[in-house]
């Protein structure tokens, strides 16, 4: 599990394709957060009820529908205080209208933060292709 992690983090570093790969001048004081998910959870209640249990549990979210879908890490709260914009950002980037997620099947997840150093994982050999 631990090599999956590390091959997961470098592919994610170096061959994502939304994103220019890393610098290895970039790397000399790099840390890395990896986000260990627990399992989705549908939630059951009303929108109210799901904007009212983001204000107070600030999970990690998940929606799906419409042909598209989208998830946010519990850290996206940092940036998007409000549970109502958090659902707008999500749905646009699910690519969606910006009140869509209410159609949509909502799940949320809570994460464990595990912080390496670069170091930790830089000598694990691997391929691009796996």
């Amino acid at each position: 599990m631990e090599i999956d992690v590390a091959k997961n983090a470098i592919n994610a570093a170096f061959f994502d394709p939304r994103f220019p790969p890393l610098q290895k001048h970039e790397t000399e004081n790099l840390s890395i957060e990896i986000s260990v998910l627990s399992p989705l959870e549908e939630f059951e209640g009303d929108n109210k009820e799901f904007l009212e249990f983001l204000e107070e549990k600030r999970p990690g979210v998940y929606i799906k529908c419409l042909g598209g879908s989208a998830t946010f890490l519990p850290q996206v709260w940092e940036q998007i205080q409000d549970p109502s914009d958090f659902m707008k950002h999500l749905s646009l980037k699910a690519g969606l209208l910006p009140d869509e997620w209410k159609k949509c099947r909502k799940y949320y997840y809570f994460v464990d933060d595990v912080e390496k150093k670069w170091n930790d994982i830089k000598e694990i050999r691997f391929s691009p292709k796996l």
